[in-house]
């Protein structure tokens, strides 16, 4: 007989429907074989014995009695070397050790921890020295000049002979012109002001920073730049014969308190791209601080820019409108940033995009920042050296404001943190410059030299030789700092002239008021000694003579040479046309 196989749905259907008891009832029966049959046979059996197990025992028993804590400690203590740890947490994670396919690439580019960049100091120091009358306050137990015995008034100048008396002031009466008491009270004091000019090389610092930082950990663009944030200078004073004496730090409050006196300070004649501030005071150590430049003191009969600028930094063309309080802030705009002290409200985390602090380089518009520092607490007759060591804000432990993470620090800076004086806490200090050159400090009275007179020769044995020694005018200056006062007087002098005398009738000025005055008799003592001199010469077949040219021993015995080209324009300041 021939079975049929019918594989339709209806077929299966009835097969299923027919047979599906029988189906679970022989699964059930496989399985029920399998665990307990085929898995028991797979269990372990043991074959010691009783009597081996009980000998096992008492072997390890004994091993445990015998066995000392010492032998044993080396294996069972696990030593862990946190240092090394420590040193390997801090190293960035290289990608090339770990293999990523053509579609699966990095999301997040692996950040290195935050070390400390170095610093740059104060380069290319230089530094002058003048002794300069400046537009002050009205101060206490000031003198008037009608009440003294020996003085009586005189005429008032003339524009004209009160022209350019400061290279930029154009305003006489906003910028340390005339007083606004009476004609007969001076508003002046005479200061011997060493000026201390360097460069702060910004562009190095920046890149600096941006190779520490900008693809480091918990990088922020407000936080991780260059904030300049306060200096020290300190200086020696230096013997005739070169010997050096001790370096002494420089109270800067002082000096502070000598700016607060000012009528107002003089317009900044340098270019605003070189000049760094905050654009507000800043206070450190209970001390103002106003930025890298110190402010130019309102001199009066002097040149400011003499004061103002660094040989690499050039003048820029004076708005008379500018003044302190709106000082440029280059140094905080030129990477798009807000000040932060006009700014209050909380700023949003930098993405590294190119309008960050450190992501435009092509936005700095210079190489070096200028350092100006203004000493007024020198001495006449002196000559002295300057270092100059600056004080940054540390973005790894700022003082305030936004603090980046632990995890995110290198182990040195960490170590470097841990070690810190909490009164150095938040800021970092570079090295201290490079020793400046020597500078003298002039005194309050000083020598210009004039014209010379002409030179007559005569011939001697077929050679042409001069019939009288040379001579010339100079100027006598001398600053009354009671009467504020400059009083010059003209003299003849030739080799060996001492400049010790009295004058009778002297016209003296009054540079704050613009209005002369005249004394009795006056006595100058400028200690200075004409050791040599020459010109006069006619020059060729014309009529023009050889410039004046003279050597000077000064009361301290330094040795200095002046010529009549270098005091031309100053002497013819103090040149009045007569009284009517």
């Amino acid at each position: 007989m021939k079975v049929k196989v019918s594989f339709d749905s209806d077929a299966v259907k009835s097969f299923l429907l027919s047979h599906v008891e029988k189906l679970v009832l022989f699964l059930v029966v496989v399985l029920c074989t399998y665990f307990l049959v085929y898995r028991g046979f797979q269990r372990e059996v043991s074959t010691i014995t009783p009597e081996k197990m009980e000998n096992l025992v008492r072997s390890a028993q004994t091993n445990i009695d015998k066995t000392v804590w010492s032998d044993i400690s080396s294996e069972r203590i696990q030593v862990v070397t946190y240092d090394e740890k420590a040193r390997n947490s801090g190293r960035s994670i290289n990608k090339t050790d770990y293999h990523f396919g053509p579609i699966h690439q990095l999301v997040n580019q692996p950040q290195a921890k935050r070390t400390d960049p170095k610093l740059y100091t104060v380069v290319q120091l230089e530094t002058d020295a003048i002794f300069a009358p400046v537009s002050v306050d009205a101060p206490a137990g000031e003198v008037d000049l009608e009440e003294e015995e020996g003085i009586t008034k005189g005429r008032p100048l003339s524009p004209d002979e009160v022209k350019n008396w400061t290279a930029n002031r154009t305003n006489p009466r906003r910028r340390g012109g005339a007083a606004r008491g009476g004609i007969g009270i001076n508003h002046a004091k005479g200061y011997a002001i060493v000026k201390l000019v360097g460069l702060v090389p910004i562009r190095e610092q920046l890149q600096e920073y941006r190779d520490h930082f900008f693809l480091a950990d918990d990088f922020l663009g407000r936080r991780d730049f260059p904030r300049y944030v306060f200096h020290e200078v300190r200086r020696r004073e230096v013997s005739l014969s070169g010997e050096t004496g001790p370096w002494v730090e420089i109270d800067t409050k002082e000096a502070t308190n000598i700016i607060n006196s000012w009528t107002r300070p003089e317009t900044e004649v340098a270019e605003s791209r070189f000049l760094y501030t905050t654009g507000k005071e800043a206070v450190e150590y209970g001390m103002t601080w106003l930025g890298l430049h110190w402010p130019l003191p309102p001199i009066i009969m002097r040149d400011v820019t003499r004061l103002a600028l660094h040989s690499q930094v050039p003048v820029q063309e004076v708005t008379p409108n500018r003044n302190l309080n709106n000082a440029p802030r280059d140094g905080l705009r030129e990477f798009d940033i807000e000040d932060p002290g006009l700014q209050p409200r909380r700023m949003e985390r930098s993405n590294r995009t190119s309008t960050g602090r450190l992501g435009g380089m092509e936005k700095l518009k210079t190489d070096f920042y200028l350092f100006r520092f203004l000493d007024f607490d020198v001495k006449p007759g002196r000559s002295y050296q300057y270092q100059v060591q600056l004080h940054l804000e540390d973005p790894n432990n700022p003082s305030s404001g936004d603090r980046p993470t632990e995890q995110s620090l290198d182990i040195t800076v960490v170590n470097r943190i841990l070690s810190l004086d909490p009164t150095e806490a938040g800021i970092r200090k570079t090295e201290w410059s490079e020793v400046s050159p020597v500078v003298h400090v002039p005194a309050s009275s000083h020598l210009l030299v004039g014209t010379p007179d002409p030179q007559r020769r005569v011939t001697l044995q077929k050679d042409r030789v001069y019939a009288q020694e040379p001579t010339a005018r100079v100027m006598a200056v001398d600053w009354h700092d009671q009467w504020a006062l400059e009083i010059p007087a003209e003299r003849k002098v030739r080799r060996g002239s001492v400049l010790d005398f009295s004058r009778d009738k002297v016209r003296a000025l009054s540079p704050q008021n613009h209005q002369l005055w005249k004394l009795q008799k006056y006595d100058f003592d400028l200690g200075i000694i004409v050791a040599d001199l020459r010109g006069g010469e006619r020059l060729g077949r014309t009529d023009l003579k050889a410039p004046t040219e003279m050597l000077l021993i000064g009361k301290q015995g330094n040795f200095s040479v002046r010529h009549e080209l270098q005091d031309h324009s100053v002497y013819q300041r103090y040149v009045f046309d007569e009284e009517e």
